[in-house]
């Protein structure tokens, strides 16, 4: 089945648009690496036979009983055909969709671990009906990890941990069982984090096994968009936001993936360009180029690593007492916090202007959307500095280093003064105030009340100016 490419271009286009991705895949995700599905004409549990296998060794009922009879199935009929077979080109497009996007989730159903193997994050991977790579014992459910040797025994072997000799049986979820609990709960939250302009991508399930097959219903309420890959329209076309992409696994996800509207701009840059490019870029230009967008929130996501980076060498830094240390990390993190607000604080103000002007907005109201979600993180970050910053100041009031703290300029009744007319005047200049040095040593030490104080007039003060320039955008 050949991707329509008008189709393809669309969906290519919202992936580059998105936040948040998640991949919901199915049993033909691996069909093109040799493993049978369930369902269909051809599937295992087609016709009477299949209906008995499904009856017996599907649910706990036959592992119980015939224990020896179900391993030796299991090995011949399910495990085998999972151990030879090879990740095919859609394990791979997801692994390198999820090197442009780490945060990417895959929620698979699958058992066989292709996604792992084919270069994917096994931390992104949620497994919600378990795998094959691991067993566990029937009677006390003991975990047994064979690790590297593939080629299990056809005779059922027994638990080893000492007093249980039960037989093994294959970590997955069988009918009637509940679903691994840490497996699910990620996969949940993947899921929840999806909101407007993230997607789904669907591929290869027929959606008819529950409860993961809600998970797409809980994204389209979310408001995220539904990316279906499969051979045919599936249940999920009732759904709103839906955009059936068709095709297999192995021929669409690579399209999709190498698609040249913004996913391959991105994926063929460096981290470094990116910074390069937006620094040296104004809003303008961005805002009628939706690849160019999307890398200005790649390099947010950067900068907000890179801070946080700081913020854990602070607190390596304030565990050894080092105040002059701190000085100069607190000088780094500052001016990486001013350069970035500056920057943005300009493209922010320039989106604005252009929804008072009356310009077209699309989609410059999808960039100041945009715009605004990454300004909260940087927000988030502001509070995080303050945290640290008071912190360390309290800190080294105690300090038997000798080191006049900072904090004891703001006793003075004048700097006071100027201290509350900056904020009021503009909110970036404050930081500053934090971090300036003093050699006055009869200035005396700043109570706890008067900080607590003054760090919530600072909060309220960024909060309101915060939430004038998010209405000027509105309006």
């Amino acid at each position: 089945m050949t991707t329509d490419p008008d189709m393809l271009e669309k969906c290519a286009q919202i992936v580059a648009n998105a936040r948040h991705i998640v991949c919901f895949t199915g049993a033909g995700m691996s069909a093109e690496s040799g493993i049978g599905t369930f369902r269909g004409g051809s599937g295992l549990w087609s016709g009477a036979l299949g209906f008995i296998v499904l009856g017996w060794f599907g649910t706990p009922i036959g592992w119980k009983w015939t224990p020896g009879i179900a391993w030796s199935q299991y090995i011949d009929k399910f495990y085998n055909p999972i151990r030879d077979a090879q990740p095919n080109e859609g394990h791979r497009a997801l692994a390198r969709l999820q090197e442009i996007y780490p945060d990417m989730s895959i929620v698979t159903q699958n058992v066989d671990g292709l996604h792992q193997r084919a270069g994917s994050n096994p931390d992104r991977v949620f497994e919600v009906h378990g795998t094959v790579r691991r067993s566990r014992c029937i009677t006390n459910g003991h975990i047994y990890d064979f690790g590297e040797e593939i080629n299990l025994p056809r005779k059922s072997p027994t638990c080893r941990v000492e007093g249980c000799s039960s037989t093994l049986r294959p970590d997955c979820v069988l009918f009637t069982e509940s679903l691994p609990t840490d497996q699910w709960m990620g996969a949940e939250l993947a899921t929840r984090q999806l909101g407007p302009g993230d997607v789904m991508i669907i591929v290869g399930t027929s959606a008819q096994v529950y409860p993961a097959a809600g998970l797409p219903e809980s994204a389209t309420r979310r408001g995220a968009t539904l990316i279906d890959v499969n051979l045919e329209r599936t249940n999920f076309s009732r759904l709103k936001n839906y955009e059936y992409l068709g095709g297999t696994a192995a021929t669409s996800l690579p399209a999709l993936t190498e698609s040249k509207i913004g996913i391959q701009t991105l994926h063929k840059s460096s981290s470094s360009s990116l910074i390069n490019d937006i620094t040296n870029s104004n809003f303008s230009t961005l805002s009628n180029n939706p690849s160019r967008v999307d890398r200005l929130i790649a390099e947010y996501h950067y900068e907000y690593t890179r801070i946080l980076r700081l913020h854990e060498r602070i607190k390596e830094i304030l565990h050894m007492q080092d105040i002059e240390a701190t000085r100069q990390t607190l000088d780094e993190w500052l001016n990486t916090i001013n350069n970035v607000q500056d920057r943005r604080r300009q493209e922010i103000d320039n989106a604005a202007e252009k929804c008072r002007s009356g310009e077209p907005r699309l989609p410059d109201e999808k960039d100041v959307l945009q715009l605004a979600e990454a300004l909260r993180i940087l927000r988030i970050t502001t509070r995080k500095i303050r945290t640290v910053l008071w912190y360390w100041l309290y800190w080294s009031t105690n300090s038997t280093t000798h080191k006049i703290p900072l904090i004891a300029r703001h006793q003075d009744e004048q700097l006071n003064t100027e201290f509350h007319s900056i904020i009021q005047n503009d909110q970036h200049s404050t930081y500053n105030l934090f971090y300036s040095s003093t050699n006055n040593e009869d200035e005396s030490k700043a109570t706890l009340e008067c900080d607590e104080q003054r760090k919530l007039s600072l909060k309220n003060s960024i909060s309101s100016n915060d939430n004038n320039k998010e209405n000027e955008c509105k309006k």
